[in-house]
């Protein structure tokens, strides 16, 4: 698969959305919004990173699958940039990776939680 697609066209539009100029926007955005309390790089990161789960084979498969029903994926796509961030020295910042869909979650748990949905994650 050479194209990564971050989300498929809204309704009623045509418009696919590529998934390097989601993470890179993403990131600006988030850069533009953290920089005037001094958090514009560590923002950046989390943005560039908080769909990065979505260039596994299994992800973008399933996309293309729902892409004209409406549908979810219904893959787990924040674990990989959770653990990313995390091992890039972004600590407990990579939990709003985590928590980017449904709420931050306390520390013990997000990591049990990133662990266990790695492992169970479909091949890629």
């Amino acid at each position: 698969m050479s194209t990564l697609w971050a989300h498929s066209p809204a309704p009623g539009g045509d418009r696919w959305h590529f998934l390097a100029d989601h993470l890179r926007g993403t990131g600006e955005l988030a850069r533009r919004f953290a920089g005037p309390f001094g958090g514009g790089e560590v923002a950046y990161w989390l943005g560039a990173l908080h769909d990065v789960g979505k260039a596994a084979c299994a992800w973008q498969g399933r996309l293309a699958v729902v892409a004209s029903t409406g549908s979810s994926v219904g893959i787990d796509h924040k674990s990989l940039g959770t653990r990313i961030a995390y091992e890039r020295g972004l600590g407990a910042f990579a939990g709003a990776i985590f928590g980017h869909h449904g709420g931050l979650i306390d520390s013990p748990t997000l990591w049990h939680q990133v662990q266990r949905r790695l492992n169970d994650a479909p091949g890629t």
